[in-house]
C-alpha cells in the first residue's frame, strides 16, 4: 500500500532513514507489511504506533509497532554512529548518473545507501569525506551534460520537532523551485532545519553554489 518514498517520509531520524534504505536494497520489490490493515486506534489497541497503518506484531500493550516498524527500529540502533558520519544529497538533474545504479554503486563502500525516485529525482546517503570524490566523478564523466540541482545536508540525529521525513518533503518541494536547466548547481545546508528558511542563508550567498566553486 505504502511505496518506498512513503516509508522514507516516515523515517524519524538519518539512522531510521539509512536502515529503510538498506532494507529495500536487500529486498527489492517485496512490499512490506502486506494488505492487512491494522485496528482503528482506541483505548484498548490500535496500529503499528510509527506508520498508524499496519497491525501491531501482537496485541500484548507491550507491542507497539508492525513487524517492519520492529526491524526498522531494531537496524536503526546499530546505524545510530554511521547515521552521524554520512550526508544526504538530495537531487533533481535532467539525467540519473549512472554511480547510483549497478554495480558502481553497489561496489561503493562508502555509499551507504541510495533510492531513486524517478527518472530525474534521486537520494544518496554516503560517508561525509566521500562527497566531494563522488561529485568530482560526477562532473569528470558527465561534464556539462548534467543539469539541476543537488542539496546536501546532514542528517537528523535526534528527533526534536522536525523529522528526517519533513526534511526529505522539503527538499523534495525546493528542488522544483530553484533547479536550473543550464548547468549544475550545489546547495550545501550545514544543518537540516536550514531546509525549512533556505532564504536567510541565499541572501547571504552561503547557500547556492556552481559545482566548480564548491570543488575548489
Amino acid at each position: 500500500m505504502l511505496s518506498e518514498f512513503d516509508w522514507l517520509r516516515r523515517c524519524d531520524t538519518g539512522a531510521e532513514l539509512l536502515a529503510t534504505l538498506q532494507y529495500f536494497d536487500e529486498h527489492p520489490g517485496l512490499p512490506p507489511g502486506g494488505d492487512e490493515i491494522g485496528m482503528p486506534h482506541s483505548a484498548f489497541g490500535g496500529p503499528c504506533r510509527r506508520c498508524w497503518i499496519y497491525p501491531r506484531i501482537s496485541t500484548d500493550k507491550g507491542e507497539l509497532y508492525c513487524q517492519f516498524c520492529s526491524e526498522i527500529l531494531a537496524r536503526a540502533e546499530k546505524l545510530y554512529q554511521l547515521s552521524r558520519r554520512s550526508v544526504i544529497i538530495w537531487g533533481f538533474v535532467n539525467r540519473l548518473p549512472k554511480h547510483l545504479t549497478g554495480k558502481v554503486a553497489e561496489e561503493d563502500p562508502l555509499l551507504f545507501g541510495r533510492y531513486v525516485h524517478d527518472e530525474n529525482k534521486f537520494l544518496a546517503v554516503m560517508h561525509r569525506y566521500r562527497l566531494k570524490t563522488w561529485l568530482k566523478e560526477i562532473v569528470i564523466y558527465y561534464g556539462s551534460q548534467i543539469k539541476g540541482i543537488f542539496q546536501i545536508f546532514p542528517p537528523i540525529v535526534y528527533k526534536k520537532k522536525l523529522s528526517m521525513g519533513d526534511i526529505l518533503c522539503r527538499a523534495s518541494y525546493h528542488d522544483v523551485l530553484f533547479a536550473p536547466t543550464d548547468q549544475l548547481m550545489i546547495r550545501f545546508y550545514s544543518s537540516p532545519l536550514q531546509l525549512i528558511r533556505p532564504h536567510l542563508r541565499d541572501r547571504e550567498g552561503m547557500l547556492t553554489f556552481q559545482v566548480s566553486e564548491f570543488l575548489n
